[in-house]
């Protein structure tokens, strides 16, 4: 089955839409419109430390005149080891930020949840984000679930370029390689 991302114009033309890929192996990728939607594909072999990760987020935009809208593309990648001693329940994660009176609320929806028998004190666990985003939140672990908590407000001129933030949430095990990762998009209101 393909997946498609739709663009739903509702004012002008689908072939002035300008459209671009960002993150950290966007390179290795192409856009293109397809009717009224547009095709993701690898353009070129993905190098090895790429296929070390477990996922790959990459950021599509698509622009007409002076508005923009985004989307995330989160693509699971094949474990390399036969190690399957942690992973994460989901692959994907939402939660949500927005300003009131002048302050930050962040809500996570749901429970991240990770599937170990380890214990809780050889779980590491890590939050990161190709921008550096991941430096206004925490993250931490207990009974089988990340806790991810707003550590200070995003400044406005990071919230008034984004729609989401894609946080990848990465959880190993101490002195050894198992390691799985997730997605938790942050959605802007």
């Amino acid at each position: 089955m393909d997946d498609a991302v739709k663009v739903v114009i509702t004012e002008g033309d689908i072939k002035n839409v300008a459209t671009s890929i960002s993150g950290t192996y966007a390179d290795y990728f192409q856009i293109e419109q397809d009717g009224d939607s547009y095709k993701v594909t690898l353009n070129t072999e993905l190098p090895s430390e790429a296929l070390k990760e477990n996922v790959l987020i990459l950021t599509l935009e698509a622009a007409l005149n002076d508005a923009i809208s985004y989307a995330t593309l989160v693509i699971n990648l094949p474990s390399t080891t036969d190690d399957s001693s942690i992973s994460f329940s989901e692959p994907l994660y939402s939660a949500s930020y927005k300003v009131v009176d002048e302050k930050g609320e962040f809500s996570v929806e749901g429970t991240i949840k990770v599937d170990t028998e380890e214990d809780d004190a050889n779980v590491n666990p890590s939050i990161s984000n190709s921008d550096g985003y991941e430096s206004y939140f925490t993250v931490s672990y207990s009974n089988n679930e990340i806790r991810v908590v707003l550590k200070e407000d995003i400044p406005i001129d990071v919230l008034a370029k984004n729609s989401f933030i894609p946080l990848v949430l990465t959880v190993g095990i101490n002195g050894t390689t198992a390691q799985s990762s997730s997605v938790l998009n942050v959605e802007i209101n």
